[in-house]
């Protein structure tokens, strides 16, 4: 899918030098369980040195940077690869360049249908094309309506992808100790059944040779009980850090859910003229899965006297409402979506004036 071409007309453009040639850093090995490693000198410790490929630039500047790696055999991970990316990703040259573009920069191109924030477009600028993000889109106005859109390009990162990585390597970390501990547990429990199960063959033998034999075999059915009881007692809390776990990813989910029900929808109509809305349609960032906006019509002529908004779904928030009267007054009004009040209307106030459009902002909060 070809991405929006957009056109600058002017800015800077900011390019960085290499700072650095080679990474190096401590290489730590977590070796797996039940293997010891040689004996070393406790001074020293191991480590790496690495020099990626790169052709000549006539310059013979030697830079050093250092990223700690780490290899866990148990869990087979690594972070050699990331982390040696992420060094040279901070000290690589680069080309930064952020600009507003509007009117004729932004072509046939429309906000909010080609292209949305955090979209990357295409930008031109000086016969060059840079590979940019949309870090922010205004709606720029007027005397009386909106007329058009402001569009900035670059200034800021869409995602951090090494942090998400290095997040995502830690929680596969832990899970894997968790598997391994519960490992362990499980052995725990099966090695105790086993003793359990000897000594009640040993104290049914020894029953029939004597009465102190039987004491013995009483005293070890009871740790055997015991050993059963902590084996219970340690599944049990293994459930229990499983739930924990299950209810942090929850949250976690929730919260992220929140983060991105949180833009801003837009609705729109009018009388049916073409405009920056893309017409009467007017569907702007999915607004029309949260909300229906409708004319209020009374008197003979039908005049749309009102506007009203109601809401879809089971979302709360909060909303603006903007409506324009065709003899130019704008009212402007605001309400609260909540559980037991999911509609919102505005009206003319005039016996002979009628609204010719109307705009939603919609603002969920959850």
């Amino acid at each position: 899918m070809m991405r929006p071409t957009l056109i600058a007309d002017g800015g800077e453009i900011t390019v960085g030098r290499r700072t650095s040639t080679y990474v190096y850093g401590v290489f730590q090995v977590d070796i797996p369980e039940g293997r010891e490693q040689a004996q070393q000198d406790d001074r020293l410790q191991e480590g790496y040195i690495y020099r990626p490929d790169q052709r000549p630039t006539g310059r013979f500047d030697i830079g050093f940077v250092r990223a700690d790696a780490r290899v866990d055999l148990n869990a087979q991970q690594s972070n050699l690869e990331s982390i040696i990316d992420a060094a040279q990703n901070r000290v690589e040259g680069a080309v930064f360049f952020e600009r507003d573009i509007t009117g004729r920069g932004l072509g046939r191109f429309r906000p909010g249908v080609d292209f949305d924030a955090a979209s990357l477009v295409e930008v031109l600028i000086w016969g060059k094309t840079l590979t940019l993000p949309v870090t922010a889109i205004d709606m720029t106005s007027g005397d009386a309506a909106a007329v058009g859109w402001r569009v900035h390009v670059g200034g800021q990162m869409i995602a951090d992808a090494d942090s998400l990585r290095s997040h995502n390597d830690a929680i596969l970390g832990q899970i894997e100790q968790e598997r391994r501990r519960r490992l362990a547990t499980t052995k725990t429990a099966e090695t105790a059944a086993t003793t359990a199960n000897s000594a009640t063959s040993a104290a049914a033998t020894a029953n029939t040779k004597a009465t102190s034999a039987a004491a013995a075999a009483d005293a070890a059915d009871e740790k055997a009980k015991e050993a059963d009881a902590a084996a219970r007692i340690a599944d049990q809390k293994a459930k229990e850090a499983d739930a924990a776990a299950l209810a942090a990813d929850r949250k976690a989910i929730e919260a992220l859910q929140t983060t991105v029900q949180g833009m801003p929808r837009i609705l729109h109509i009018d009388v049916g003229s073409a405009n920056i809305f893309t017409g009467s349609a007017g569907k702007i960032n999915g607004g029309d899965a949260w909300g229906k906006l409708t004319w209020i019509r009374t008197g003979v002529a039908m005049q749309k006297s009102g506007a009203r908004f109601e809401a879809r779904g089971t979302w709360t928030g909060s909303i603006l409402m903007i409506a324009v009267a065709t003899q130019g007054a704008t009212d402007v009004s605001c309400a609260d979506i909540t559980a037991t009040n999911r509609e919102h209307s505005s009206s003319t106030g005039g016996l002979f004036q009628e609204y010719k459009s109307a705009t939603v902002f919609i603002m969920p909060s959850a």
